[in-house]
C-alpha cells in the first residue's frame, strides 16, 4: 500500500511539474488554458497506464497466519 500511494504522490507531483514547464509555450500555442488542462489529463493518464503496467506486486506465500485475516469483522452473536 505504501508503494500505491508513493506512486500516486509521483504522478502528481510529475504531471505539475511538466505542466508548469510548458505552460506558457502551450498557453500562446493554443490561445487558450484549455491546453493545459488536456496536457495534465494526458500526463496523469499515462503515469496511471505506467503504474498499471509496469508495477510488478510480489504476491507473499499462504501460511496459517493470512488463514485469520479472512475471518469476518462480525462473529455470530
Amino acid at each position: 500500500m505504501g508503494v500505491d500511494i508513493s506512486l500516486l504522490s509521483c504522478q502528481y507531483f510529475l504531471a505539475q511539474i511538466l505542466v508548469s514547464l510548458v505552460l506558457g509555450p502551450l498557453t500562446s500555442a493554443v490561445g487558450s488554458a484549455n491546453g493545459v488542462m488536456y496536457f495534465s489529463s494526458l500526463v496523469s493518464f499515462l503515469g496511471c497506464l505506467y503504474s498499471s503496467l509496469f508495477v510488478v506486486y510480489e504476491i507473499p506465500p499462504s501460511d496459517a497466519t493470512t488463514a485469520e485475516e479472512h475471518r469476518p469483522l462480525l462473529l455470530n452473536v
